[in-house]
């Protein structure tokens, strides 16, 4: 998702794409793109609502006892608009290339991903900008 934004960014003419924030990313997309790809995400999102798939990882750290990780709830609303997504997945790089070194909580490891919203995602930007377009 990183590279596709970092693409229209360079078609668009900016020559400042650093960083791995997918909202921020984003943001720096010229409007007319922004809605452009919320409408067509959100036009699959809505065809799709109640089977859109999410995945999380939860674990404890060896101070945890079992009881506070069964209690653990996960942290974040399901998304159901390309900006929550993009906000709720914007480190998205970061988490899983660094996973193995950090926890996401101070009681309770939390690693989030949306692949059901990320697959609609590259489906509307496909839709939009895919075969020639």
């Amino acid at each position: 998702m990183e590279l596709l934004f970092k693409s229209l960014l360079i078609a668009e003419g900016h020559k400042n794409m650093r960083g791995h924030d997918l909202l921020k990313l984003f943001k720096k997309v010229s409007a007319k793109q922004q809605k452009a790809l919320s409408d067509e995400y959100q036009r699959l999102y809505l065809a799709k609502k109640g089977k859109v798939k999410r995945f999380y990882i939860r674990g404890t750290k060896a101070t945890n006892s079992k009881e506070r990780f069964e209690k653990s709830k996960f942290p974040l609303e399901e998304s159901e608009t390309l900006e929550e997504f993009l906000a709720n997945s914007k480190d998205m790089f970061i988490t899983f290339r660094y996973m193995f070194e950090r926890g996401r909580t101070e009681e309770v490891e939390y690693f989030h991903f949306e692949y059901g919203c990320y697959n609609l995602f590259c489906k509307a930007f496909i839709n939009l900008y895919g075969k020639g377009k």
